[in-house]
């Protein structure tokens, strides 16, 4: 299945709140979820991003132009 998740590209919030975007990530990884995000390299997005991938999960980032255009796209 396809989940779209768009969350905070913000890395200045509470640690509780990555620990749990990275719980949900290898959840989705492990089973067979495929992760649709807003493709940036910061914050919960790189978090969640960062957790499917390396869980071995598949992750489609629909990237915003103004992210593309400061740099901010996830390698995952």
């Amino acid at each position: 299945m396809k989940i779209c998740i768009f969350c905070s590209a913000n890395s200045n919030i509470e640690p509780e709140y990555f620990e749990k975007t990275r719980e949900l990530g290898e959840w989705m990884a492990k089973n067979g979820h495929t992760l649709v995000f807003g493709g940036c390299d910061m914050g919960l997005m790189e978090c969640i991003a960062k957790a499917v991938y390396d869980g071995g999960g598949m992750t489609v980032g629909v990237v915003p132009s103004k992210i593309e255009e400061n740099g901010h796209v996830s390698p995952h």
